[in-house]
């Protein structure tokens, strides 16, 4: 019994010795709490008692990712909140570490503004990052007496430039915006409200500012690309047929105008037939094709270059002449001047007349106009195809021959009437006629133009 209580007392002394021993064991840190941002440092200390434990003192932190601890020196790395200890055998001492974004930069919604005069413009700073703390930022103007800034509002006093700076009031991070005071025009012109161009060519439009001071900052537009295009220095190329705006505007909203027609210009032209034969008298019509077929002017002039042996009309007609041989008939476009031939052989025949016929059996003509009538003799390989033409009232109209075209009558309306015209085969055995009506104007012509009897001039 006597052993048990000794053991007791012992085992209890040593307890209340060891209690005791941690109990006397404290911990003093120079900080609770503290913030910093991040990449920056604090240094902590701990004063630990008795002092005889300090070399026993261990660094830890709860959240490395937010801040890491060695001897004290707690490093930012991230922003978030993390407890660092202080510990000594089981007693420990902690600091709340509060790691903040820090400012890594600032931006300008703005990088040049142009203003007139008494205009206002708001300039918008943009702190980074976006959970940075301290977002604070100053406005500064270079040139206070060409514009002002309060806030981010840019006010323009006078004529001149000036650079705006915003500032950060974390890290001193900075960015500007040139700001160019101007005297904006009142009115605007181009020189032309109107212009056609071929597609692949180019013309300047030039602008007329008033007043003439005023300073030349333009926007160009067009409202059709696929038709024409317009460069910054106003330069108009046409892209393809069509029809496009072009728009210039000034800094202060004015604008004008100028419509551009493209066009397609011929780049070719081919007729249906390089060579033929035709007897004296006959008629071959001869197709032009202008290319390309979107080309705007497809206008043609018919030229023979020996009309004794073949003529040819406005039309591509060509008409076999009096006289045997080679003849050209050359086909020019109105647009670009490009040609296309045809050889025309023309040989007489050697058969007998057979019979006459005109084109036209009933003509209305108005006073002063005239009319060509055609009358052809058959066979085709007859000998002669030559008429003569007569006219049964020579005070109504008059008929005469067309030089260089065999069986052509020209018919002059002389007064209102109704009269006859006759085409008779040389040796006089055939003759055809039509009948040829003078009206004064052409409101008497029937339907105005549209005529059942054929042409009317």
């Amino acid at each position: 019994m006597k052993h048990s209580i000794i053991a007791g007392v012992i085992l209890l002394f040593g307890m209340s010795s060891c209690q005791k021993e941690v109990a006397e064991v404290q911990i003093q840190m120079s900080l609770d709490k503290v913030t910093i941002s991040e990449g920056q440092s604090v240094q902590l200390t701990a004063a630990v008692s008795p002092e005889e434990h300090t070399n026993s003192l261990e660094w830890s932190t709860l959240d490395p990712s937010v801040a890491t601890v060695s001897d004290g020196l707690v490093t930012a790395v991230a922003s978030g909140e993390t407890y660092v200890k202080a510990t000594v055998g089981e007693v420990s001492k902690g600091c709340l570490v509060t790691v903040i974004a820090s400012v890594s930069g600032v931006t300008l919604d703005k990088d040049e503004l142009w203003m007139a005069v008494n205009d206002a413009e708001l300039l918008t700073a943009v702190v980074t990052p976006q959970n940075a703390l301290n977002k604070d930022v100053t406005w500064e103007s270079s040139k206070p007496s060409v514009a002002t800034v309060i806030n981010g509002t840019v006010s323009a006093v006078g004529l001149g430039d000036a650079v705006i700076t915003v500032r950060t009031a974390d890290g001193g991070h900075t960015a500007e915006c040139v700001v160019h005071v101007i005297a904006m025009p009142e009115s605007i012109s181009l020189n032309k409200s109107e212009m056609t161009l071929n597609a692949g060519e180019s013309e300047t439009l030039t602008v007329e500012l008033f007043p003439e001071e005023a300073v030349y900052i333009l926007e160009w537009t067009t409202d059709d690309e696929s038709v024409a295009t317009v460069s910054s220095e106003g330069v108009v190329t046409a892209i393809s047929k069509g029809t496009a705006t072009i728009r210039v505007t000034t800094l202060n909203g004015l604008t004008a105008e100028c419509v551009v027609e493209v066009i397609v210009p011929v780049s070719g032209v081919t007729l249906d037939h390089t060579e033929i034969e035709l007897y004296m008298g006959e008629r071959k019509q001869l197709t032009a094709t202008v290319l390309p077929a979107e080309s705007e002017n497809k206008a043609v002039i018919w030229a023979s270059d020996n009309e004794e042996v073949a003529a040819v009309t406005k039309d591509g007609m060509v008409v076999g002449g009096a006289k045997e041989g080679k003849a050209v008939i050359t086909v020019t476009t109105e647009d670009g001047g490009f040609t296309a031939s045809c050889e025309v052989t023309v040989k007489r025949g050697d058969l007998p007349a057979d019979g006459v016929k005109l084109d036209k059996e009933k003509v209305i003509i108005v006073v002063g106009r005239t009319y060509d009538v055609i009358a052809t003799v058959t066979p085709l390989g007859a000998g002669d195809k030559n008429v003569i033409w007569s006219v049964s009232d020579g005070d109504v109209a008059s008929v005469a021959s067309v030089a260089g075209f065999i069986g052509m009558g020209r018919i002059t309306a002389l007064k209102s009437g109704t009269t006859t015209v006759t085409a008779t085969v040389v040796d006089g055995t055939h003759k055809a006629s039509c009948t040829v009506t003078v009206v004064d104007n052409d409101s008497q012509l029937p339907g105005y133009g549209d005529n059942e009897y054929g042409w009317i001039d």
